[in-house]
């Protein structure tokens, strides 16, 4: 596998609490900070008999993480699929060697970097006995230029890209004020996320660095999405299940039209927010998805009698 990009990153771990039967990873959207999956991979962990690891995407950290550097390389979309191939590669080893299910979920173009890791370790040959299920919630696997708030978003950011020292360093001074006056000053869509979710937006987000890698590595992320995706590639992917939202931007009610033409499992609920870690409902209503679509053997024995 190609060597990892050199930037720092956060991992959470939820070793689990019973002999595990599989190893759960979590792969973030964009922000690619781990902080914001973290009660939802405790969730996970308190409903699966599985060791849960959240691997946050490179680069995507905040303000006094070791090694960060607010004006350094920004990985890009094929840099963030080296680091995580070179970081999950070995829990795929451990689920070869010790029998255990290795189960990837992914998150918005978190789906994307899901499928691509799979495939590059089906096609390692160490580990012909490991099989990844891919559980992908809200997938952003192509640019949808035809719905309108998306197509604003691809402009901007393919075409504006000076505007992105000007955001980073309004979100660097944000990022210095009192808690009172962010809160009044963050951007609409931040005012939809409950507590939790705040204070990690301010306390982590809100620094030149990482505003910085997520807009950039956006731009990366609508160039090598440009090409619509191949729908019917699904179908080489083993054991693939989806959840779309409605009213989803990145991943459209087409999209899911596309999917299911494909015979892949596919589940829709109403109601949910793309950025379903951001509140206490979206992150239970995902959870108990996932629980839905693990192997019996995979569910906690402590779910099974609850």
């Amino acid at each position: 596998m190609p060597s990892a990009v050199r930037a720092p990153y956060q991992t959470l771990r939820c070793p689990a609490k019973e002999p595990p039967q599989a190893v759960f990873v979590v792969i973030p959207g964009n922000p690619g900070i781990a902080s914001f999956y973290q009660r939802f991979a405790a969730a996970v962990n308190a409903q699966l008999a599985a060791d849960v690891q959240v691997m946050g995407l490179a680069g995507h950290v905040g303000r006094g993480t070791p090694g960060y550097n607010a004006f350094g390389s920004v990985p890009t979309l094929s840099d963030q699929l080296d680091h995580l191939c070179s970081t999950i590669k070995p829990l795929a080893e451990r689920c070869q060697a010790e029998k255990m299910q290795l189960i990837i979920l992914g998150h918005s173009i978190g789906c994307w970097l899901a499928l691509m890791v799979a495939r590059r370790l089906r096609a390692e040959a160490t580990l012909k006995d490991v099989s990844p299920q891919l559980l992908l919630v809200t997938p952003y696997l192509q640019n949808n230029r035809d719905v309108r708030s998306f197509e604003v978003k691809y402009q901007l950011m393919r075409w504006a890209p000076w505007l992105i020292p000007f955001i980073c360093i309004f979100a660097e001074i944000l990022g210095r004020l009192p808690a009172r006056l962010k809160k009044v000053l963050l951007p609409i869509d931040v005012s939809k996320f409950d507590t939790q979710a705040v204070k990690v937006v301010q306390e982590e987000m809100l620094c030149f660095g990482a505003v910085n890698n997520y807009l950039r590595l956006g731009r990366t992320e609508f160039v090598a999405l440009d090409p619509l995706f191949d729908w019917s590639s699904l179908r080489t992917d083993g054991d693939v299940r989806m959840l779309y939202a409605d009213n989803d931007e990145w991943g459209t009610v087409a999209n899911m039209h596309a999917v299911r033409a494909q015979d892949i499992p596919v589940d829709f609920e109403t109601s949910l927010q793309h950025a379903f870690v951001t509140t206490e409902a979206g992150n239970k209503r995902v959870v108990d998805w996932v629980v839905k679509q693990v192997r019996p053997s995979v569910t906690s024995a402590r779910t099974s009698q609850s």
